[in-house]
């Protein structure tokens, strides 16, 4: 599981399996960035729309960690991109509770 917390990787795990019902064809990239990964699958395949999913975060922490999404728009310019903001998930007395971007 590397980084990945036990609960985003159980929700990534719900995720696959409702893509599969969906009919969606899953494809698992390996590396060690994964802007990398995505840039060089998206070239060699041709990929023509890409949907992220993006939860907010301040511009410091942007240029401290850099940005997957803007590196990908950099690189790949055949591609529609599409954003999707995300709930940001919170831990509150050992409760998670949604925070809205």
């Amino acid at each position: 599981m590397g980084r990945i917390k036990p609960a985003d990787y159980a929700a990534l795990q719900e995720n696959i399996r409702f893509a599969e019902e969906l009919g969606a064809k899953i494809i698992k990239l390996k590396s060690r960035r994964v802007a990398d990964a995505l840039i060089e699958f998206a070239k060699r395949e041709g990929v023509t729309h890409v949907v992220f999913g993006q939860t907010s975060r301040s511009r410091w922490d942007i240029l401290l960690h850099g940005s997957i999404i803007n590196r990908f728009l950099d690189e790949v310019r055949d591609a529609t991109v599409q954003v999707v903001p995300l709930e940001q998930r919170s831990e509150v007395n050992g409760r998670q509770s949604e925070v809205q971007p």
